[in-house]
């Protein structure tokens, strides 16, 4: 184990932990709100709640009402201090009520159910654990810092990648050097070798998170203060439910055990992976992958998906959703705690991932390089068409070789499709659409007040509700007409919810006609999706699955030397290599064009597609009469020239790095960091890469900002990723054309 972590220092592999600590940092500390009143101040508001009621009462009515939903941050530091105390206290009053009625309802349950079920015996548990939880006093605190603590998952995500490389470098280091045959004729070459590796990832799983906790904590302390932990978890809104009798802190530390056993998990599947397929690329995508997908497909919160729910890596990665009340599985009709199944589950799957393990160690692999081995392998067995030698049909013979890359790029395609196939079926407004099917077109007086006319049908009948039911229970109208009307004060609800949004729209466009622009009703649900979606992590990654390899497997083979002596072998093959990247990435930005578009067609009515650009709120800040399908064309435009030039980054920064862990942190940084700051940071957002790679978010952006009708933002960007981009082309041309 020692000679393991030996070898990772001599790697530079804790640079790899100082970035992903110093990132967290980072992160943690420009997303933690900056609260408008100190600890101090606000004691000395609950002091006077707690002992002079009255007066503290007075000075909350003084201050009028407070919108729920404006930002706290933004609240002045008294009214921000009394708002948060009369808030927790509401809360505290409520919880009583509701662990009351939960444990009423628990009991009249039972009651109802037959023994032998699983329901009844749910109910049971219940009321055996929450009266525990009534028992705990409760009163009026101050907690401060642990909300954001427990809300925050950016450390989650920074050590599930620092895991996941990690595991790909232990398990790929022997095999770069072909060392891994020699290992094996030792007597501990084998299994024991593979168990002292997973022995590294648990020892650097407990690091990485003990760490960034410790960090959390720290900038938690230095900007806010962190007061509270010694209240019940119960005290935090979110956990109101969760069924443990634990102070805040306990429950803190708690949860860092789970996410250490979740990281520890996510770090043995990249093994066996990396073991299996004995590729980086292929072990890294797929990790991410699992990862994204389980995150993606999460299902709602009931009983009936309480295995989907609980059974899940990135919920055990994240350890928080999975403790905030408690849920029981249905096992053959036994309801087994869901904590305790994910303990077990977890030790299942560390067992059958140590047998797997196990036998793969059993089997000496072949010693020739991949590549080459299966670029020969192809031209002796001779199946299906044999593409000449010349460039760049060699390159597309090695992208032919790497199997496993290609699989995983055909799972991405297909889980890019059933991810937005899911977005759209979960799409549910056929009333909003009915009423803008009947009202599409441009905006008029005559439209307005016909929306008018059916708001004051719909007011009416709900406000008669009242007045019927005492007409009914007085005898003055009988049952048949109670029924009737019931009927449609019930579909006049459901309506009203969806009328709402066709108002909101009416208000739209009756503020650009005052701003002398005509919009046009249209069903935009479709069209907010389309425009609105933030960056697409899926092609991301499928663009550097593609692109990574064009100059990385030179170097790796060390071929690169011999390649520079022959007479196109410099200048000429480094340009043909970009013009391949710049082809594969325009590529794929067609395909997941094409993918978006088909799968969507359904909610883009084609009617539409003629309408101003600024018909979509989204949008509002385009100036001119841009239609809606030549900003589609525009915002693909975009997206297409992105692409091609991330790819051809991507392929680029194989001259710099010679390893791919070293690669995998470069790709990440360049496509990770701007996005997670510019949640926080306007700046950031502005060159974050992923919003052009979207094509619309960068379009968005620059419609908020007045400058040259909308489109000035944009235009500054396009000139300075252009001159960034042929800078650093050329810089990686002279590194190529170089003497080695």
């Amino acid at each position: 184990m020692k000679y393991e972590i030996k070898k990772l220092s001599t790697s530079k592999f804790f640079i790899l932990l100082l970035i992903c600590l110093l990132a967290n940092l980072f992160f943690c500390y420009t997303g933690i709100p900056e609260l408008p009143a100190g600890k101090e101040e606000m004691d000395r508001y609950l002091a006077l709640y707690i002992n002079d009621y009255e007066s503290f009462e007075a000075a909350y009515r003084s201050l009028g009402p407070i919108d729920d939903g404006i930002d706290p941050s933004r609240l002045p530091s008294d009214a921000y201090c009394m708002k948060t105390i009369a808030e927790q206290a509401m809360y505290l009053s409520r919880y009583r009520e509701e662990l009351s009625a939960t444990l009423f309802q628990a009991e009249v349950n039972l009651s109802r159910l037959d023994p032998h079920t699983f329901m009844y015996r749910y109910q049971s548990q219940i009321l055996e654990i929450y009266p525990r939880l009534a028992e705990q006093p409760m009163e009026v605190s101050q907690i401060r810092g642990w909300d954001f603590f427990f809300e925050y998952h950016t450390s989650d995500i920074l050590s599930a990648i620092f895991i996941i490389l990690a595991a790909v470098l232990l398990f790929m280091m022997e095999e770069e050097c072909a060392m891994t045959p020699i290992h094996q004729t030792c007597i501990r070459g084998r299994f024991r070798l593979s168990v002292n590796k997973s022995l590294v990832i648990l020892f650097l799983s407990a690091l990485i998170i003990v760490l960034q906790t410790v960090l959390t904590l720290l900038c938690l302390q230095i900007k806010t203060g962190l007061t509270g932990q010694q209240l019940p978890i119960q005290m935090l809104p979110p956990f109101e439910f969760a069924p443990y009798s634990l102070s805040i802190g306990g429950f803190a530390l708690f949860q860092l055990l789970f996410k250490i056993a979740g990281v520890f998990l996510l770090g043995l599947v990249t093994a066996a992976v990396t073991k299996f397929t004995r590729t980086p690329i292929f072990s890294f995508a797929f990790s991410v992958l699992l990862l994204v997908i389980e995150s993606r497909i999460l299902p709602d919160d009931t009983l009936q998906n309480a295995f989907g729910r609980y059974i899940n890596l990135y919920q055990l990665l994240c350890a928080d959703d999975i403790f905030r009340r408690y849920v029981a599985l249905n096992l053959f009709g036994y309801a087994v705690d869901a904590v305790a199944a994910l303990i077990f589950c977890f030790l299942f799957c560390c067992g059958a991932l140590y047998f797997a393990l196990y036998r793969m160690c059993q089997k000496v692999p072949s010693q020739r390089p991949r590549i080459l081995s299966r670029i020969r392998g192809i031209g002796r067995r001779r199946r299906g068409p044999v593409l000449p030698a010349s460039y760049p049909f060699c390159e597309i013979q090695k992208l032919r070789a790497k199997k496993w890359m290609l699989l995983l790029a055909a799972l991405l395609i297909v889980f890019k499709c059933y991810s937005v196939y899911g977005s759209v079926s979960d799409i549910d407004d056929t009333v909003y659409r009915n009423f803008l099917a009947q009202l599409e077109g441009e905006y008029s007086a005559e439209k307005d007040a016909d929306i008018q006319g059916i708001r004051l049908e719909i007011d009416e009948i709900l406000q008669r509700k009242e007045q019927i039911a005492a007409a009914y229970r007085e005898g003055e109208i009988d049952e048949r007409t109670y029924e009737s009307f019931m009927e449609q004060y019930w579909d006049s609800y459901v309506i009203d919810r969806e009328f709402e949004k066709v108002e909101a729209q009416n208000e739209y466009l009756k503020q650009l006609q005052a701003e002398g622009k005509t919009g046009w009703f249209l069903y935009d649900t479709g069209f907010s999706i389309l425009f609105g979606g933030s960056a697409d992590w899926l092609f991301c990654l499928f663009l550097f699955l593609l692109t990574h390899w064009l100059f990385l497997d030179e170097n790796s083979l060390k071929i690169t030397p011999i390649l520079k002596t022959t007479r196109n072998g410099r200048t000429s093959f480094f340009l043909q290599k970009i013009g391949f990247a710049l082809l594969l990435g325009a590529l794929s930005a067609v395909l997941f064009s094409a993918v978006d578009w088909i799968m969507m067609t359904a909610c883009l009515p084609s009617s539409a597609l003629q309408a101003p650009a600024y018909s979509l709120p989204l949008l509002e800040g385009i100036q001119s009469e841009i239609t809606i399908l030549q900003m589609y064309i525009v915002c693909f435009l975009l997206r297409l020239a992105t692409a091609s030039l991330s790819a051809a980054f991507f392929a680029c920064l194989g001259l710099y790095f010679e390893r791919f862990v070293s690669l995998a942190t470069g790709a990440l940084a360049f496509l990770f960091v701007p996005a997670l700051l510019g949640k926080n940071i306007t700046f950031f957002a502005y060159i974050d890469i992923t919003a052009f790679l979207s094509g619309s978010r960068a379009v968005v952006l620059s419609s908020q900002v007045p400058f040259l009708s909308g489109w000035g933002i944009l235009w500054v960007q396009i000139l300075l990723y252009g001159a960034l981009s042929l800078l650093f082309f050329y810089r990686a041309r002279k590194k190529w054309c170089q003497p080695s």
